[in-house]
């Protein structure tokens, strides 16, 4: 059995799925934590009310193993998922997943290297008029397994001053074995 790992980083900070989560009780612990990360111009309480909000959004997809909130730009609180689930074989397989489960538009594919993955992908989609999100996604092969880290915005210039933290995110993350 695969545990996740996430390394820590400066520019993420954890978003539970669920209280009690490490040191927060609940999420009203959680969001006044979090939002004293602000200078106390006021803005602390209309933070934190969006962060017990956000925390409350289910994810995008199903079965997301972690969450976690980009600090690159505090005006509005963006996050990113981790996903992990059976692996893919090839490349190609990376890229047929690149929309999966989103039904968003690809823009573009690349692929990565990318430190602790076999194989990775960088996608970036799009929505269209009726929902104009775009979603910036790492996709990646690691001990047999598939990892997906997205991100899912309304502004395209959010995603493009978070893309060089999302993959430090993506290669942040690691799969390890755990006794059954």
């Amino acid at each position: 059995m695969n545990a996740l790992s996430i390394e820590a980083l400066e520019s993420w900070l954890p978003v539970p799925l669920a209280f009690p989560e490490g040191p927060w009780p609940d999420v009203e612990e959680w969001a006044a934590q979090i939002g004293d990360v602000l200078p106390d111009d006021g803005g602390r309480a209309s933070f934190a009310a969006a962060l017990r909000e956000l925390q409350a959004v289910a994810p995008p997809l199903p079965g997301a193993q972690a969450r976690l909130l980009w600090l690159g730009d505090l005006a509005r609180p963006h996050v990113a998922h981790v996903y992990v689930s059976a692996g893919a074989s090839e490349v190609d397989d990376l890229v047929a997943l690149a929309d999966a489960g989103l039904g968003l538009l690809v823009q573009t594919v690349s692929r990565t290297e990318v430190e602790g993955y076999d194989r990775s992908v960088l996608a970036v989609l799009i929505g269209d008029e009726q929902d104009p999100v775009v979603c910036g996604r790492f996709l990646g092969d690691q001990a047999g397994m598939m990892v997906v880290v997205d991100l899912l915005t309304h502004d395209p210039g959010v995603l493009a001053l978070a893309l060089d933290d999302l993959r430090d995110l993506f290669a942040a993350v690691r799969l390890v074995s755990t006794p059954s």
